[in-house]
């Protein structure tokens, strides 16, 4: 700079990428705490679906003895138990998509090189909480289709 330019006055040097880091360190901040914070709700949200499918399987232990005296196969239970899960999941999703719609312009001051209306963000997030759908619908199905239709016709 001083060959270049020697009138001019050098107030701070430094390396570009040190430049961008400093002046962008608040968008990192925010991404990660949205990291985490989405993290912990997919969490959350597979906690909360495995508990309402258990217990939804436990209030239908009878139902599914009787099936499974009449006839019911594993498979047959299985279904049952993943039909409801997938209603659940695809009814949280759909207004998940609608409020992500209404809200994400909102958003967009705070996304960085991301649409708001990305289709690869969208199908990220529809997979990963598809995934988490399936997971928590597995433990009870599973404790489903170990039901003893004897002991199930007896429990009050």
């Amino acid at each position: 700079l001083a060959e270049l330019a020697p009138t001019v006055p050098l107030q701070r040097a430094g390396a570009l990428d040190q430049a961008i880091r400093e002046s962008t360190w608040a968008f990192s901040l925010f991404g990660a705490a949205f990291s985490v914070f989405g993290g912990v709700t997919v969490l959350m949200a597979t906690v909360g679906l495995f508990s309402v499918m258990a217990f939804g399987v436990r209030q239908r232990t009878r139902e599914m003895g009787v099936r499974m005296a009449l006839g019911a196969g594993t498979s047959g239970i299985l279904r049952l138990v993943a039909r409801i899960a997938a209603g659940q999941v695809l009814v949280g999703l759909g207004l998940g998509l609608l409020l992500s719609a209404l809200l994400g312009r909102s958003l967009r001051l705070l996304l960085f090189d991301v649409a708001e209306t990305d289709l690869r963000v969208y199908g990220v997030v529809v997979a990963i909480l598809l995934l988490a759908g399936a997971l928590a619908g597995l433990g009870p199905a599973l404790t489903a289709v170990r039901v003893n239709p004897v002991r199930a016709l007896r429990v009050e």
